[in-house]
C-alpha cells in the first residue's frame, strides 16, 4: 500500500463515484471548490492505493497556508472495503506524511444522549480516538447538527516530559500553586489562553485522563442558542473509552494522583504527610523540622526553633533535594558495601544472641528455619532479577515465603520476649532484606524505601545522620562537590 495525491482526474472519479456514495450532498463541498483550492496548494486530495493499483480509501486535507494547521476536510473508505482497518491505516499514513509539528484538527458529530441512535457515532469517536485524537471540549453546530471538534497535536517529547514531571511533583508533595510558579520560573510555553500559568491549569492536567491514554466523552455540552457551552453535571450520558491513544503517563501513576487528590479534598483541615515529616530532627537543639515551600515550587525543611533572624537555634534550613540525593548516595553504597557495613554489625549482635540462647533448643530451631526460608527468599529474589523465574510464580514464592518467616519471627519474639539485642538484631535483618529486595542502584528517590529503611534523620550544617531502622548509623554530608 502506498498514499499520494491524486491527480485531477483521479480526485474527479473519487468525487463522483465514491465519495458521492460517501457523503450526503449537503456536506460534500463542490468538486470545483476542491480543484481550485487544489492549484492554491491548500488542499492535499489523498488516496491510499493497494498493491494492483485499486483505490482502498481517500483522506481530503484542508492545509493553513503556513502549512502548520491541517483540517481533516473528509475521510472515506469506499463500501465493500470498510470494517478491516483500512481506515486507521490510512489516517497514520497520513499523519505521519506531514512534518512532527503539524496540528491536524477534525470534527465528528457528537452523541445526543439517546442509546438508539448514538452507536454509530460512538464507534465513530472511539476509532479517532484510538488513532491518537482528543477532544477540544467545545463543539460546534450546522444545520442543527452537533460536532466535536477533535484534534491531533505534533508530538513534542519536551511537552511530555513536562507533564510527567508534572504529575511526580505533585506525587513529591508539590501543591498545583508551587507547581505552576515553577513552570512559569522555567518558561514553560502555553498552548491557549495567558502566558502565565496558574493553579487551576495545574489541576486540569492532574485531572486529565487523556495522558494516561484514555478518552472521556461528553464532558461539557451546548446549550440552546446562543450556543454556550456548559459542564456536564449529569444532564446527558458520558462515555469512558480506555486505551484509545498513546499514553504520555502511566495508569498507575495517574490512579496514585487521583488519589492523592481526593485524600487532600475530604482531609484539608488536616496536615499533609509528606516522606520526610517526623523524620528529620535538629542536630543542635533536638527539635523536630517543618517543611516550608516556596512560590517557585522547590522545598526546604526548617528546623522549628529556628527564626528567620537566627533565633534560638542556629541550625539553617535544609533543600529537600539534597536530603533525597543524599538517601540516594546512602542506599547505593549499602547496597553496594552491605557486607562491609551491615554485615559485620550483624554479626555481632548474632554473636550476642548466640550467647543468650545457646542453652535455648527451641530457638535454635527456630533460627535455623528463619536462616533456610531467608536463604531461599533471597535465591528467588535473584531468580526473578535475572528472569529465570516466571513472575506470577515468584510472587506467590515470595509471598509464601514472607508468611512463614512473619509467623517464625513471632514465636522467636514470643520466646525472646524483651531480649532487646535480639530485637535490634531482628530489626537489622529486616533492613537487610529490604536492601536484598530493591533495586541494585537506585537512580530517583523512592517513598516506600526510605519508609522502610529509615527512622530519624540528624541534620547537621554540614552533613545528615540516618538512623536506620535496626539501630545503625549512616552519615551522608548533605551535597557532594560543588553546588
Amino acid at each position: 500500500m502506498h498514499l499520494s495525491v491524486m491527480s485531477p482526474e483521479e480526485l474527479k472519479k473519487a468525487y463522483e463515484t465514491d465519495l458521492t456514495e460517501a457523503f450526503p450532498p449537503a456536506e460534500l463541498k463542490p468538486l470545483k471548490a476542491m480543484e481550485a483550492m487544489r492549484r492554491r496548494g491548500t488542499y492535499d486530495p489523498l488516496c491510499l492505493y493497494g498493491e494492483a493499483g485499486e483505490a482502498l480509501g481517500y483522506i481530503l486535507l484542508w492545509k493553513h497556508e503556513d502549512g502548520r494547521y491541517i483540517l481533516i476536510d473528509y475521510l472515506c473508505v469506499p463500501a465493500g472495503k470498510r470494517n478491516g482497518g483500512t481506515g486507521g491505516k490510512l489516517l497514520q499514513m497520513a499523519l505521519a506524511r506531514y512534518p512532527a509539528d503539524t496540528v491536524f484538527i477534525g470534527e465528528s458529530e457528537a452523541p445526543s444522549g439517546d442509546p438508539a441512535s448514538d452507536g454509530l457515532i460512538l464507534r465513530r469517536l472511539g476509532f479517532y480516538a484510538r488513532n491518537g485524537a482528543a477532544t477540544l471540549g467545545y463543539d460546534s453546530a450546522l444545520f442543527g447538527v452537533r460536532f466535536k471538534t477533535i484534534c491531533w497535536a505534533g508530538s513534542i517529547p519536551e511537552e511530555a516530559e513536562v507533564i510527567r514531571w508534572v504529575f511526580r511533583a505533585y506525587l513529591n508533595g508539590c501543591s498545583p500553586a508551587s507547581i505552576a510558579a515553577e513552570m512559569n520560573r522555567r518558561g514553560v510555553p502555553k498552548k491557549y489562553g495567558p502566558s502565565v500559568w496558574k493553579k487551576t491549569a495545574v489541576v486540569y492536567w492532574l485531572k486529565n485522563e487523556k495522558y494516561a491514554g484514555n478518552t472521556l466523552c461528553q464532558k461539557t455540552f451546548k446549550t440552546g442558542f446562543p450556543y454556550v457551552a456548559v459542564k456536564n453535571n449529569g444532564e446527558l450520558d458520558q462515555f469512558y473509552i480506555e486505551n484509545c491513544h498513546p499514553a504520555i503517563i502511566s495508569q498507575e501513576l495517574f490512579d496514585r494522583v487521583q488519589a492523592r487528590m481526593a485524600q487532600r479534598k475530604v482531609s484539608q483541615s488536616e496536615p499533609i504527610q509528606y516522606p520526610l515529616s517526623k523524620k528529620l530532627v535538629c542536630g543542635n537543639c533536638g527539635a523536630t523540622f517543618y517543611r516550608n515551600a516556596s512560590r517557585c515550587g522547590t522545598a526546604t525543611w526548617i528546623c522549628s526553633e529556628h527564626k528567620d533572624s537566627g533565633g534560638s537555634c542556629p541550625t539553617m534550613p535544609v533543600w529537600e533535594r539534597d536530603v533525597y540525593t543524599a538517601f540516594i548516595r546512602m542506599y547505593n553504597k549499602l547496597r553496594l558495601h552491605e557486607g562491609v557495613i551491615l554485615r559485620p554489625a550483624l554479626d555481632q549482635m548474632e554473636a550476642l544472641e548466640t550467647a543468650i540462647q545457646r542453652e535455648n533448643p527451641a530457638m535454635l530451631e527456630i533460627n535455623r528455619a528463619i536462616a533456610q526460608a531467608t536463604e531461599q527468599n533471597y535465591k528467588i529474589s535473584k531468580l526473578r532479577a535475572s528472569g529465570l523465574l516466571d513472575a506470577d510464580a515468584c510472587a506467590a514464592k515470595l509471598a509464601a515465603l514472607d508468611a512463614q518467616l512473619t509467623q517464625l519471627r513471632a514465636k522467636r519474639r514470643r520466646l525472646l520476649r524483651n531480649d532487646d539485642i535480639s530485637e535490634m538484631a531482628e530489626t537489622l535483618r529486616q533492613t537487610m532484606d529490604t536492601l536484598h529486595q530493591g533495586p541494585e542502584r537506585l537512580e530517583e528517590f523512592d517513598e516506600a524505601l526510605f519508609a522502610e529503611l529509615v527512622e530519624k534523620i540528624v541534620v547537621s550544617p554540614t552533613a545528615l545522620r540516618f538512623l536506620l531502622n535496626g539501630g545503625f548509623e549512616v552519615t551522608e554530608r548533605l551535597w557532594e562537590g560543588e553546588r
